[in-house]
């Protein structure tokens, strides 16, 4: 646009427009025009661009960045039978999706279950996601040492027994080097309320909770952050979304720095899925708009994989899955957000709304270490 075209407009400062505002509402004050979120912070109504950097004591703002290239589409079908499942899961994968994701179906009780369930699926193509552990026994029993080799994906969910957890552990890194073993996910969090502040420290948490007892037992940081997968439920508050998933990146690294992980090992396998507590039933077309601000959210923040629901979940079929499906692919190839780097990155109300949440979620998460560390003292004196 040209300079010429606003040279008879003298420039505005940030002072005079909050004037303008002000002269605006006769009668009320400017603080009735903040909204204040479920975290606690207050969106002012004039973003303005002399928001803060992200505090360098939580992180490196570098870790935020979304960076160039598509992200993984992982479409959960549920379908307990295995050859419904592999029917499904093939024309899927024919027609866009992009990872394998076990959570909601197939029923699968033994090796042979696993083995109908992927029937002619090249695993070394299509990355796997399972929260039971017990999948990757089933994969050892019907794949050869050459497949589990090229395994990628996270098989696995959080577990109490640090010793179960540490071997879980040996055994993927002797088999698959790039499979991780625990997926520190949200889920249930989400859908009991937890706002964005409480997601990120329960996921901090966790992680720190799973690197001590390994470390404990020998293994080295590196090697369990590497493995460590986190996945966050996409909420209903767009910016705030984004945010989330933004200061996630920063929050990780600064937690995994303290343990003593590499900057490499520091980066985050970030996951991202469709909550269910915004969805209605009644009205389940509406949920496409939903899903659709929700996967937009989550791509601009840069994640490395989605899965979004069917809009009529629990009641889905192809159709429903399929446009599911065709959200992401329509983002990553028409709306073409796979060729821009980092998107969200500069924008003044989200790095200033990325900082507060990350200052709330670290202090949440150091109070929750405190805790931690004076219960740990009682126990001990007694």
């Amino acid at each position: 646009m040209s300079a010429d075209l606003f040279a008879e407009f003298s420039p505005s400062t940030y002072g005079e427009w909050l004037a303008a505002l002000r002269d605006s509402l006769p009668g009320a004050d400017l603080e009735s025009l903040y909204t204040r979120t479920a975290e606690g912070i207050s969106i002012h109504p004039l973003p303005h661009p002399d928001a803060p950097h992200f505090p360098s004591e939580l992180g490196d703002v570098s870790f935020q960045r979304a960076s160039w290239g598509s992200w993984q589409i992982a479409q959960e079908i549920d379908i307990d039978e295995p050859r419904a499942f592999n029917r499904a899961l093939l024309d899927s994968l024919a027609n866009g999706q992009t990872a394998i994701a076990l959570n909601a179906g197939p029923r699968l009780q033994k090796p042979a279950d696993l083995d109908m369930a992927l029937a002619g699926i090249d695993l070394a193509h299509y990355p796997l996601f399972a929260a039971d552990a017990a999948v990757f026994e089933l994969l050892r029993a019907t794949r050869s040492a050459l497949e589990m080799t090229n395994l990628r994906g996270c098989i696995g969910s959080p577990s109490d027994d640090s010793a179960a957890l540490a071997d879980r552990f040996a055994v993927a890194e002797a088999v698959s080097p790039a499979l991780g073993c625990v997926d520190i996910s949200t889920a249930e969090q989400h859908a009991n309320g937890a706002n964005a502040v409480q997601e990120l420290a329960f996921v901090l948490a966790a992680g720190a909770d799973i690197l001590r007892g390994l470390v404990r037992r020998g293994l080295p940081p590196d090697t369990v952050a590497s493995r460590l997968h986190v996945t966050l439920c996409i909420g209903e508050d767009f910016f705030m979304q984004i945010a989330k998933f933004r200061a996630a990146k920063s929050l990780w690294a600064q937690m995994l720095r303290a343990f003593g992980a590499s900057n490499t090992a520091q980066t985050i396998h970030l996951r991202a899925r469709s909550g269910t507590r915004n969805k209605s039933l009644e009205t389940a077309h509406n949920n496409l708009l939903r899903l659709t601000c929700e996967a937009l959210a989550a791509a601009l923040a840069g994640v490395d994989s989605m899965t979004l629901a069917a809009f009529d979940a629990p009641d889905a079929d192809e159709f429903s899955r399929r446009l599911s499906r065709n959200i992401q692919l329509i983002l990553q190839h028409e709306v073409q957000l796979t060729r821009t780097i980092d998107p969200a990155g500069g924008s003044w109300h989200v790095e200033w709304l990325t900082d507060q949440l990350g200052r709330r979620a670290w202090a949440a998460f150091q109070r929750s270490e405190a805790e931690r560390q004076q219960a740990h003292n009682m126990r001990g004196a007694g």
